[in-house]
C-alpha cells in the first residue's frame, strides 16, 4: 500500500476556496501511525483527528 494524496473541498466553504490537498487517516495510519491520532472511543470522528502537513 502507498499513500494517495486526494483533492477535496470543505463542505463550509464556498465556491471562491481553493481545493485542499490531504489524506484519509484511516489509510495513512497502517503505513505512518505515529501522523495520526484520535479519540479511541470514536476512531472515525474527523473532528478528534490532528493533521499533519506533508
Amino acid at each position: 500500500m502507498q499513500m494517495r494524496p486526494r483533492v477535496f473541498r470543505w463542505k463550509s466553504s464556498d465556491d471562491s476556496e481553493p481545493d485542499s490537498i490531504g489524506f484519509i487517516a484511516q489509510e495513512l495510519q497502517p503505513l505512518v501511525p505515529e501522523v495520526v491520532s484520535g479519540d479511541e472511543s470514536c476512531p472515525e470522528d474527523e473532528n478528534g483527528m490532528i493533521a499533519y502537513p506533508m
